[in-house]
């Protein structure tokens, strides 16, 4: 079956971009704690997912080159963050595990990821040739440095969470941009008493 690239182009590209910020935004807040394992363990590997899909992308043949109006340059920029996500995220091999804080992805390079990210996505979309640059517009990857990633202080509180949200808290609906879904919500609170001591 042949691929439908405006279909993959306009959704799934998008969609892998969306995803790629939102996980980063609700990880990278300044005193985020979650208090679920699981959840904390989702977000990391959902962004991880997303980033080496988009490296991925960037770096065969068959991806970025296809859209544009010259080749994208391959470099190994991405080669060590590649490799710590695939040994610590997509593979499950003995040689790269570990538990020690240094090898799994941290906060830095969640910010090396998405700085570099946002570089090839803004070239991606320089370079477009027709059709593609008449297609709806891809979403940029945020900064690190952007002030779209909230600073407020904002525990995540997956048990006991109100159906009904009240000052103090944010519902997250998920099911990418522009879709509703009937799938229960991310509730993430700002109420004082959750929030970590200094």
């Amino acid at each position: 079956m042949a691929i439908n690239r405006k279909e993959y182009f306009e959704e799934h590209l998008n969609y892998e971009i969306w995803m790629l910020n939102e996980t980063y935004k609700l990880l990278d807040l300044p005193t985020t704690e979650i208090s679920n394992p699981v959840v904390g363990n989702a977000l990391i590997e959902s962004f991880c997912c997303h980033a080496r899909i988009l490296i991925e992308f960037f770096d065969k043949e068959r991806g970025a080159d296809h859209y544009t109006t010259v080749p994208y340059k391959r470099s190994d920029k991405y080669k060590k963050l590649n490799r710590k996500i695939n040994n610590q995220i997509s593979h499950v091999v003995d040689e790269g595990r570990s538990d020690e804080t240094e090898a799994k992805i941290g906060s830095a390079d969640r910010k090396a990821l998405i700085d570099l990210l946002g570089v090839d996505v803004a070239t991606f979309k320089q370079n477009l040739r027709p059709p593609h640059d008449q297609w709806r517009k891809l979403a940029d990857v945020i900064s690190s440095s952007s002030p779209s990633v909230a600073t407020i202080p904002t525990p995540i509180a997956p048990y006991g969470a109100s159906s009904s949200p009240s000052a103090g808290t944010v519902v997250v609906s998920y099911g990418g941009p522009g879709l509703t879904t009937n799938a229960p919500n991310i509730v993430i609170t700002t109420n004082p008493a959750l929030m970590p001591k200094k």
